[in-house]
């Protein structure tokens, strides 16, 4: 899964655990909802397409390219989920993306 958040942070997907960029745990994902390690809501999954604008990948410029966007929406943060467990990751790197003009505010990630 591409993961990123509403204006294009970059989130690594492991299993159902989301991490951010520098590695540290997010939430896990329960159907189209993330929730951090205390069961809080922390946004929303959409789904969409991103035009491929970069350079130095085997994609040509212009192609779309399937990524999910996480994204605070209000009313989805009245749900909760299981608490969990899991331990932080090493970073990675990933481009950054152009933010996405959609319904919902940007979640708080941890970095």
């Amino acid at each position: 899964m591409n993961l990123y958040t509403k204006k294009g942070r970059p989130l690594q997907v492991v299993d159902d655990i989301v991490y951010s960029k520098s590695g540290k745990v997010v939430g896990q994902i329960e159907g189209s909802k993330v929730y951090d390690p205390a069961g809080q809501y922390v946004g929303t999954i959409a789904t969409g397409y991103e035009t491929y604008h970069g350079t130095g990948d085997r994609r040509g410029k212009g192609e779309s390219i399937p990524n999910d966007r996480l994204a605070f929406r209000s009313p989805d943060a009245s749900g909760s989920g299981s608490p969990f467990s899991a331990e932080d990751r090493a970073a990675f790197d990933k481009e950054t993306l152009v933010g996405q003009v959609m319904w919902g505010d940007e979640p708080k990630i941890p970095d």
